[in-house]
């Protein structure tokens, strides 16, 4: 089933007695917002509509892993850039410039920081080859 709030209801309370147990899984941008998250992945506008429809075109009471492939699958296939690979790279040393600078060595770093880190030193010896 797939709506707003108000439609959802209205056809549960079309189709099933008030009495009927169930359990509803909801899907909606904030829910996958929060599940992008944590799979270090941020979904844009147009993304969250386009996985809610294949969520609802694809399976009823399947649970996180489908979700997970399907954002996936949708970030995948955003539209690659062409950047001048001296820009790419006085870019990326200006982000690694900028991470070290912020760390606190007496702070404990997040995975988040570290994946940056991790990301700008492949980065880096792509842009060396």
């Amino acid at each position: 089933m797939n709506g707003t709030c108000e439609s959802v209801c209205r056809q549960l309370m079309n189709d099933y007695p008030a009495d009927t147990q169930m359990t509803i899984v909801v899907w909606c941008p904030d829910t996958l917002d929060a599940l992008a998250a944590g799979m270090d992945l941020v979904l844009l506008e147009a993304e969250k509509f386009r996985v809610l429809r294949i969520i609802e075109n694809t399976w009823e009471g399947e649970l996180y892993g489908p979700a997970m492939n399907v954002i996936n699958d949708v970030v995948e296939e955003r539209t690659l850039v062409s950047v001048p690979a001296r820009q790419l790279s006085e870019l990326i040393s200006s982000a690694e410039q900028m991470l070290m600078q912020t760390g606190d060595p007496n702070v404990p770093v997040s995975q988040h920081y570290k994946r940056w880190l991790r990301d700008v030193e492949n980065i880096k010896k792509h842009l060396s080859k």
